[in-house]
C-alpha cells in the first residue's frame, strides 16, 4: 500500500469539501452523454453522438480528482491500493460480463473469415486495459467500415479511462511529495494537472494538423491514444483541483454558466459529424461545455443542476455505465440478423437497456458497496473476473485458428489471403518512382516486354493471375495500385457547381494518377493493364464511401456532390478519363489494355461477403450467393459500355473475365470447392491463381 501523509494545517488549505461526494446534477450530465453515444450508434439523428465519450472524459477526471482530495483531507492520505481496488470492483466485474457474453454470442453470430479474429483480441485487450491499442492494430479508424462491425470497439474508451485511473493517482501523490518540501499544495496540483493537460493539448492538435513527431510511437498518437486524451480529463482534473479557490458561482451565474455548457454539448452532438477531424480543435467545444456545467453545479442550486438532478435523467445517468457497455454488442449483432434495416440498430439500443438495467442492479451495485472482504476472497474476484473472459477468448481464438478443425472452413479462409501487391506494399496512394519499383517489379530478370498493372484494389487482385503469366512469358511485371483510385482523372460536371470538378483529386487521388503516368512515361514501353472498381459510380452512397475509405485524403462533402450528377455524365467522364490515360500511355509507346471489373455483389444492399458467414452457414455450405448477368448490368452496365466507348476510341484491348466468372449467364462466387470472392468486390487468391492459364493465354494473344 502506498500513501502519504500531511500536516494538519496544509491539508486544511486544499480542502475541496466543498464538492459533496454525490451531485445529480453529474448523473444527469451522465445521462446526456450515454444518450448522445447510443443515439449516434443507432444511426439516429445526432451526427456528432460521438462527443459524449468526451463528456465523459471531463466528469471521470473531475469525479475521480474530487474524490482523491476528499480522502486526503479527510484520512490525510491517499490509500494507491484500496483506489485501484474500488476502481476495479466498480468496472471490471460488470465489464467481464459483458465481454463474456459477446465472446459467446460471437460465436454463432458472426464470421471466423475475420470478424471473430477482432473479438478475441478486443476481448483480451479489454480485459486487460488495452483494448484502444489492439482496436488501433486490428480495427483501423473509429469511423471505418472494420472498426463498426466489431462488438467491443466501444471499449477503447474504457481502456483510456482506466489508463488514466492507474496513472493520474500516482501523478498525484509526487505532487503531493514536491509540495511538502516547498509547501502550497493546491497550486502545486493546480500547476501539475494544467501542465500536463497542456502537453496533452499541444499533441491532440499538433496530430490534428498533421504535424509529426519523431520517435513517438504511432499508437500514442491517433483517435484511440490516451495521450492525445489526457487533457480531456484534465480540465475536470484541474476544476476539482480548484474548486474551493475560486468564486463559487451564484444562481444567476450558474444558470447562464449551465446553458451555456448544455448549449455547446449540444452542437457538439447535432453539428459535429465524422467528418469532423476528431480529437483536434472541435473537441475544445464539448470538453469546454461540460466543464461549465461541472462548475454550474460547484455553487448555489440553479434551474439546470435542478434539470440534470430530475429523477428521471438521474436513473438513466445510474445505469449509464452498464447501458453503454451493453448497447454497441446488441446493435453490431442486430446489423448482422437484419442487415441493412433501419430499426434494427434503434431497436437493439432499446432492448440493450434490459441487460443494463440487471447489470447495475446485480452486478454494479452489489459489488459497489463498501465491505471489508478478505484478501482471499479479493483473490477470487479478480481472478474469476479476468480467468472467465481471457478462457473464452482465447477457445474462440484457437477454434479459428484451428479453422473449427473443418476442410470446409479451411476452404473459406483461404479466400481471405492477401494478394501480393497488398502483402508487398505496392497497393498505395504515394506513387511509384525509381527508389520504389523494386519492391513492386516480379520476375526483373526476365528479358521480355514488361507488363505494368496500375489502378485500384480491383485490378490489384489480378496478382497472382499475373505473376503466374509473366513466369511462363519470360516477362517483368510491375504493379502500382492504390486504394480507391483509377488510373485516369474523372472530371465532370457537377449540378449547382459553376465549373466541372475533378472527383479523383476531391478524393485523394490525383498525386498517384498523375505520379503513376510520369513513371510510366520513363519506363521501357510495354503492355499496360489498368482499371478500377465500377459500381461506385452508379451508386451515390457507395461513390462517397468508398473513396473516403481510402483515408483521410478524400472530401467527402464534394464527393457527394459527385454523387449527384446525372449517369450519363457520369458515363461521359468516365470515356474521358480512360481515354486521355490510353492516348498518354500510347503516346510513349505503350500498349494498353482496359480491364473490366468482374462482377460485384455490393448491390444491391445488403452485399453479400463471405466475411459475414457465421460459423454454421459455412459448415453448411451456404456461404455463397448468385445472380444472373441482366441482374449485374443493372450496376455495371453503364461502366462496361463506357470501357467499350474508350477503348474503340484509342484502339486499346480489353480484358474481359464475366465469362468466367457468369458461365451461362449465371454470375457465381463458387467453382465447386473454389471460393471466388475475398468481398463483395474483390476475387480471392485461389481464383486469381486458377486464372493464370487464362492471363497467360490472353497475353499471348496480343503477342
Amino acid at each position: 500500500m502506498t500513501d502519504l501523509k500531511e500536516d494538519t494545517v496544509t491539508a486544511k488549505h486544499s480542502s475541496p469539501a466543498s464538492i459533496p461526494p454525490r451531485r445529480r446534477d453529474i448523473q444527469g450530465l451522465r445521462a446526456i452523454a450515454v444518450v448522445a453515444v447510443v443515439a449516434f450508434h443507432a444511426n439516429l439523428p445526432f451526427p456528432g453522438g460521438y462527443v459524449g465519450v468526451d463528456v465523459f472524459f471531463v466528469i471521470s477526471g473531475f469525479v475521480i480528482t474530487a474524490m482523491l482530495l476528499r480522502e486526503r483531507q479527510t484520512t490525510g492520505t491517499i490509500r494507491l491500493t484500496t483506489f485501484y481496488v474500488r476502481r476495479f470492483r466498480r468496472l471490471t466485474p460488470a465489464l467481464a460480463l459483458m465481454v463474456s457474453s459477446t465472446v459467446v454470442v460471437s460465436a454463432f453470430l458472426m464470421s471466423p473469415l475475420w470478424s471473430q479474429q477482432l473479438v478475441t483480441s478486443t476481448a483480451v485487450g479489454a480485459m486487460l486495459l488495452f483494448a484502444n491499442f489492439a482496436i488501433a492494430q486490428f480495427s483501423g479508424g473509429y469511423f471505418g467500415i472494420v472498426a463498426e462491425t466489431n462488438p467491443l470497439l466501444h471499449t477503447w474508451s474504457l481502456s483510456v479511462e482506466e489508463q488514466f485511473y492507474l496513472a493520474f493517482p500516482i501523478l498525484l501523490l509526487l505532487g503531493w511529495r514536491v509540495a511538502r518540501r516547498i509547501g502550497r499544495p493546491s497550486v502545486v496540483i493546480a500547476v501539475l494537472v494544467a501542465a500536463l493537460g497542456a502537453v496533452s493539448f499541444a499533441i491532440s492538435i499538433g496530430v490534428a494538423l498533421g504535424v509529426s513527431f519523431p520517435y513517438v510511437p504511432s499508437a500514442l498518437l491517433g483517435f484511440y491514444s490516451p495521450v492525445g486524451r489526457v487533457w480531456e480529463f484534465a480540465a475536470g482534473a484541474l476544476l476539482a483541483a480548484i474548486a474551493t479557490r475560486i468564486w463559487l458561482p451564484t444562481k444567476t451565474v450558474g444558470t447562464v454558466t449551465g446553458i451555456t455548457g448544455i448549449a455547446l454539448i449540444a452542437v457538439s452532438v447535432l453539428a459535429f459529424t465524422d467528418s469532423t477531424v476528431f480529437p483536434g480543435p472541435a473537441t475544445v467545444v464539448p470538453v469546454l461545455g461540460t466543464v461549465l456545467v461541472l462548475y454550474a453545479g460547484l455553487g448555489s442550486v440553479n434551474p439546470i443542476s435542478r434539470l440534470l438532478g430530475a429523477r428521471p435523467l438521474v436513473a438513466i445517468g445510474n445505469i449509464s455505465y452498464s447501458w453503454y457497455l451493453w448497447h454497441w454488442p446488441m446493435i453490431v449483432f442486430a446489423e448482422l440478423i437484419w442487415p441493412g434495416e433501419l430499426w434494427g440498430p434503434i431497436l437493439a439500443a432499446t432492448v440493450s437497456l434490459g441487460p443494463a438495467v440487471a447489470s447495475y442492479h446485480f452486478v454494479e451495485r452489489p459489488l459497489r458497496k463498501p465491505v471489508r472482504s478478505s484478501k482471499r476472497r479479493l483473490t477470487a474476484l479478480v481472478a474469476v473476473t479476468l480467468i472467465v473472459p481471457l478462457t473464452l477468448a482465447a477457445t474462440l481464438d484457437l477454434a479459428v485458428k484451428s479453422n473449427y478443425w473443418s476442410a470446409r472452413m479451411a476452404l473459406m479462409q483461404e479466400t481471405q489471403a492477401f494478394h501480393p501487391g497488398l502483402a508487398s506494399g505496392c497497393i498505395t496512394p504515394v506513387p511509384i518512382t525509381v527508389a520504389t519499383q523494386a519492391n513492386c517489379e516480379w520476375n526483373a530478370s526476365a528479358s521480355g516486354e514488361p507488363i505494368y498493372l496500375i489502378g485500384d484494389s480491383v485490378v490489384e487482385q489480378y496478382g497472382e493471375a499475373l505473376i503466374g503469366a509473366s513466369l511462363e512469358l519470360n516477362r517483368p511485371l510491375f504493379m502500382t495500385t492504390a486504394p480507391g483510385c483509377p488510373p485516369y482523372r474523372i472530371t465532370l460536371r457537377v449540378p449547382g457547381e459553376p465549373k466541372p470538378m475533378d472527383a479523383t483529386e476531391k478524393a485523394g487521388c490525383a498525386p498517384y494518377i498523375d505520379g503513376t503516368l510520369s513513371w510510366l512515361e520513363a519506363r521501357t514501353p510495354g503492355l499496360v493493364i489498368m482499371g478500377a472498381n465500377d459500381v461506385s459510380w452508379w451508386s451515390p452512397s457507395d461513390l462517397v464511401d468508398s473513396i473516403a475509405m481510402t483515408g483521410d485524403l478524400g472530401d467527402a462533402d464534394a464527393l457527394a456532390k459527385v454523387s449527384a450528377a446525372p449517369n450519363a455524365e457520369k458515363k461521359r467522364a468516365l470515356v474521358s478519363g480512360m481515354e486521355s490515360t490510353a492516348e498518354r500511355l500510347s503516346a510513349a509507346g505503350h500498349e494498353v489494355v482496359i480491364a473490366k471489373a468482374p462482377p460485384s455483389y455490393r448491390f444491391p444492399t445488403p452485399s453479400w461477403k463471405p466475411g459475414n458467414c457465421a460459423v454454421a452457414v459455412i459448415m453448411a455450405d451456404l456461404c455463397n450467393t448468385s445472380a444472373t448477368v441482366d441482374e449485374m448490368d443493372l450496376v455495371q452496365g453503364a461502366t462496361r459500355e463506357a470501357v467499350d466507348e474508350a477503348a474503340r476510341r484509342t484502339g486499346s484491348a480489353i480484358l474481359d473475365l464475366r465469362d468466367y466468372f457468369c458461365p451461362g449467364s449465371i454470375c457465381t462466387t463458387r467453382h465447386g470447392d473454389l471460393g471466388l470472392y475475398r468481398d463483395d468486390i474483390h476475387i480471392s487468391v485461389p481464383a486469381s491463381k486458377d486464372l493464370i492459364p487464362r492471363f497467360t493465354q490472353f497475353l499471348t494473344d496480343l503477342g
